[in-house]
């Protein structure tokens, strides 16, 4: 279980200076539009790594896309419950699923994963969202086609 406890009490050490955590009778956990805010800056780490991933060639799995997640610092994840019978604030598994998810899907993808509550992108009919259908620049493009004319004596293709 991941928790992160923020304690009522406690010291911040910032460089060589101890500074008091100032008048915080009680932290308090993170409203639902911080946290669907959240939601929507882990969507767009999991876009930017998709984009690092493709930019170096590799391939882009749930795998290599969680093993991306896993390597990153999560302390910032807001707190989504208090702890009983204390006044501290922790994260609790189902939310810290939910951001994990939206990190890896985001990044197999190349797609922010919506967030509930926002509007849905129109989907086309074949079921898949409209800004999908227009492909990311690919990171190392094959060099472009040159036409040459067909050779002499050669018929015109039928149809024209």
């Amino acid at each position: 279980m991941l928790r992160v406890r923020w304690s009522t009490s406690g010291l911040l050490l910032a460089g060589s200076l101890l500074l008091p955590l100032a008048a915080c009778s009680s932290p308090s956990v993170a409203n639902y539009d911080a946290r669907m805010a959240y939601l929507r800056a882990t969507a767009a780490r999991g876009v930017e790594t998709h984009r690092l991933l493709a930019s170096q060639g590799a391939k882009i799995d749930p795998k290599r896309c969680q093993a991306a997640y896993d390597g990153l610092a999560r302390n910032d994840i807001p707190t989504d419950a208090k702890e009983s019978g204390t006044d501290s604030t922790i994260v609790t598994d189902a939310w810290a699923s939910q951001v994990n998810a939206f990190f890896v899907d985001s990044c197999v993808s190349g797609l922010p994963r919506p967030v509930p509550g926002d509007p849905t992108p129109p989907r086309s009919s074949a079921g898949t969202p409209a800004a999908s259908r227009t492909p990311a620049p690919d990171p190392s493009p094959t060099p472009s086609l040159t036409l040459h004319p067909a050779p002499t004596g050669t018929p015109a293709p039928r149809g024209s």
